[in-house]
């Protein structure tokens, strides 16, 4: 793997107090946010091959919704049970299960784990990540580790305008 991006779920919904924290799903903003996410990022970086994301239901919408945009990104996507409200050994141990299966590996997952994790990777600071933010990281191929990795970019919805697309 030459490339690590990283997606924090978009926002999720908080209507329905009866659900489970892993089964609330996206609010409207949230999915204005994915797909305009999504959007912003074609051109910015090549479409990954896998995508490794928690089982949540607000991350799979967001996933469907940010890869909706792309028309020649079809990712193999694998939940990951260990990423819903992982750490940075979880986050660390998924990255590396899949890293030699491809050239870029998108992931999707929740603060402050995916948070934690970037600022742990990157050598560079990268700042808060709101909901729906990407951080793209280069990487070494031979190692994954503290400060290994060098930040490409990281967006935020508030940088972005859905009227771009």
């Amino acid at each position: 793997m030459r490339r690590l991006t990283l997606l924090r779920h978009a926002k999720s919904s908080w209507k329905n107090t009866e659900l489970a924290d892993i089964d609330r799903p996206l609010n409207d903003r949230g999915r204005r946010d994915a797909k305009t996410m999504g959007a912003d990022c074609i051109g910015r970086m090549p479409p990954p091959e896998m995508a490794i994301i928690s089982p949540a239901i607000r991350v799979g919408e967001t996933i469907e919704l940010f890869f909706g945009t792309w028309t020649e990104a079809i990712p193999t996507i694998i939940r990951v049970d260990e990423l819903y409200q992982a750490e940075i050994k979880d986050w660390v141990r998924a990255v590396e299960t899949y890293r030699d299966d491809v050239k870029h590996l998108l992931a999707c997952g929740h603060q402050p784990g995916i948070g934690e994790f970037a600022a742990w990777l990157c050598k560079e600071s990268i700042g808060e990540l709101p909901t729906a933010a990407v951080v793209s990281i280069l990487l070494p191929y031979e190692e994954l580790g503290e400060n290994t990795g060098s930040l490409d970019f990281v967006r935020r919805p508030r940088e972005v305008s859905a009227s771009e697309f």
